[in-house]
């Protein structure tokens, strides 16, 4: 990779999409050391194009631009494209200028752009893949969360401990780390912990013996048990015996007598008999 120095115009410099310069506070306080000491290490850009497109630097341009300088020593790299963002993000990484969400955002928008695999990319970036993909993970933590854990100033390790929790506890479980102020090791055993819990509630769900449902009862009426009677009279009658049925409606009850012939009677002859009682027949036409 060829290198040059050169003095060049701030606002000729592109700033790469994804970067940071830093918060205020840092700004300033670079600004004041430049002030005093002047710029100890030049800019990196790479040149693509005819353009300036800053590799890195960020805060140390930020900072010149707050004291008003028009021009700044620039080491020029002769590299372009995948090569120019890999520079740029182990820049960042090496000066921890980046947050956990910000450099996982780097890395996946490198990984996306060039369709690079993680194994290709963790070699560039001296990191194990593993590492890599832990990294990348931290994004599939809610926006809200990621924005709640840096302005807290929370670091890698206390996003991750959220990450073996479901999603709908991770809320409340770092607004405990938060208002506990746990370190790194106490978020992690803490979610640990909510984690066997909930475990161990499933397996008590999974275990429990399982309750047939019942239906609400209908509120019975007398003519409900109507039917069943006619169905045990027709099986009677099947079997060869002779049954006899009446039934009384009165204002209070229904009363259903049934009367069962003995041995050699013959059922015609019942009515007559049993007289004025019905038979099934009609008894069914009379009450409906």
């Amino acid at each position: 990779m060829t290198r040059e120095l050169l003095v060049l115009p701030l606002k000729d410099i592109k700033r790469q999409n994804g970067m940071r310069a830093g918060d205020n506070s840092d700004i300033t306080r670079l600004a004041q050391s430049i002030e005093e000491s002047g710029l100890i290490t030049p800019l990196t850009v790479c040149r693509e194009n005819g353009e300036y497109f800053l590799v890195s630097g960020y805060r140390r341009a930020a900072a010149l631009q707050s004291l008003g300088w028009d021009s700044a020593p620039c080491i020029i790299l002769g590299c372009k494209g995948l090569e120019t963002k890999i520079v740029a993000l182990c820049d960042n990484i090496q000066r921890k200028n980046l947050s956990p969400f910000e450099e996982a955002e780097a890395i996946a928008s490198i990984l996306k752009e060039y369709s690079l695999p993680y194994s290709s990319l963790s070699k560039r970036l001296g990191m194990a893949p593993s590492t890599l993909c832990n990294k990348v993970r931290l994004l599939s933590l809610d926006k809200s969360l990621r924005e709640k854990i840096t302005a807290a100033g929370l670091g890698e390790r206390h996003a991750r401990a959220l990450l073996i929790l479901p999603e709908y506890k991770r809320a409340l479980a770092l607004y405990k780390i938060i208002s506990q102020h746990l370190d790194a090791a106490a978020s992690e055993e803490y979610c640990f912990s909510l984690k066997k819990a909930e475990c161990l509630r499933r397996t008590e769900n999974q275990n429990a013996p399982k309750t047939a449902k019942t239906l609400p009862e209908k509120p019975l009426s007398g003519g409900d048990f109507v039917k069943p009677l006619e169905r045990f009279v027709k099986r009677l009658r099947k079997n060869g015996l002779c049954a006899y049925t009446r039934v009384n409606d009165t204002a209070d009850y229904f009363e259903y007598v049934i009367k069962i012939a003995k041995t050699g009677e013959k059922a015609d002859e019942l009515p007559a008999k049993l007289s004025p009682c019905a038979t099934l027949e009609q008894l069914t036409l009379d009450i409906g």
